[in-house]
């Protein structure tokens, strides 16, 4: 079962994208991670705390980006608040919306294959389409 658990999981993240040649993340909205197609809007746990982040005072101000990544075969999803600095994600959880404390070797290893990322969600992406449809 842990084999088929591992193979479902690299599959999913292979089917997102076949370019191996990038040299920054790519955006990929509809992306099969956690066993769902398009996760931020088929995870319940996730798309409340996109809710969440979208609602505060300051997210006018802080844009945020949410990025799909494989860590020693777990897939992890990472929030990225500073995104002149992607290469710090400041929030980081399981696909069952635990958050995962960072460690050293982790940190280290997200900084060095930020091209592994796949970008799932883009707060401004959706800022822009409701200020366009607000002055329509």
């Amino acid at each position: 079962m842990k084999k088929y658990i591992i193979l479902l999981a690299l599959f999913s993240v292979l089917s997102c994208d076949d370019d191996n040649n990038r040299t920054e993340p790519v955006y990929d909205p509809d992306c099969v991670a956690c066993g769902v197609a398009s996760p931020q809007d088929n995870l319940d746990w996730l798309m409340s705390k996109i809710a969440a982040f979208e609602k505060e005072e300051s997210a006018s101000e802080r844009m945020f980006e949410v990025y799909i990544y494989v860590y020693e075969g777990q897939e992890l999803i990472l929030f990225s608040f500073d995104l002149k600095s992607l290469a710090s994600p400041q929030e980081v959880y399981d696909c069952q919306g635990n958050k995962i404390e960072v460690s050293d070797k982790m940190y280290l290893e997200l900084n060095k294959k930020t091209n592994d990322w796949i970008c799932i969600y883009k707060s401004q992406d959706r800022k822009s389409t409701r200020l366009n449809s607000s002055h329509t």
